[in-house]
């Protein structure tokens, strides 16, 4: 990779979008931004699955709806996230705390960090993935040739408010032959969420 500054490129996109964002080297960080004050990382009950995902643009969803999207530049990776489209709910946020081991002194600041992350559309987190991997891979991706299908089926759970577990799990099961076309490691993703 031509020397490009990704702490730079990561702070200034940390920024604009208000989405904590981080760069891995060989899966150790190396970078953190973030423009609210979050006590532990949330990233850190999903990086096995995040580390995962070795396209070089993906995104895994969390059980309750916060994303993160993922640039792959070996032997960089760069994950921002969470966000999310609506606002989270304080008893997942707090559940969320307890699997990022945070202080109990410090549950509140996290729960308030949380609610204080930008809201953003998936496919806005797409965009942005799409030109960094531009900047640091030099593909050319775009929303309508790569990704459109499969952020139609995750806005689709995302404005849903499903009382049960079943029921999220049948919608999504009546949608699978529909949207059977997106790349496999998307589709395994979403279905891991039910």
């Amino acid at each position: 990779m031509e020397t490009i500054d990704l702490n730079y490129l990561c702070t200034v996109i940390g920024s604009l979008s208000g989405v904590p964002i981080r760069v891995f080297e060989n899966n150790k960080q190396t970078f953190y931004y973030s423009i609210v004050n979050l006590p532990k990382d949330p990233i850190t009950p999903y990086k096995t699955k995040i580390f995962g995902i070795v396209d070089n643009v993906g995104y895994f969803i969390t059980p309750n709806f916060n994303y993160y999207g993922i640039v792959n530049c070996p032997p960089h990776k760069i994950v921002i996230g969470p966000a999310r489209q609506t606002e989270n709910n304080e008893q997942n946020l707090k559940e969320l705390a307890f699997r990022c081991d945070v202080p109990s002194d410090d549950i509140d600041e996290f729960v308030s960090g949380m609610k204080s992350i930008v809201r953003m559309p998936l496919n806005s987190i797409m965009q942005i993935l799409c030109t960094m991997n531009y900047v640091l891979n030099k593909e050319k991706l775009s929303l309508e040739d790569k990704f459109i299908q499969c952020i139609k089926v995750i806005s689709f759970f995302l404005y849903i408010k499903c009382s049960s577990f079943f029921i999220s799990k049948r919608i999504f099961q009546s949608k699978y032959l529909v949207f059977s076309n997106c790349a496999q490691i998307y589709f395994c993703k979403i279905n891991a969420c039910f």
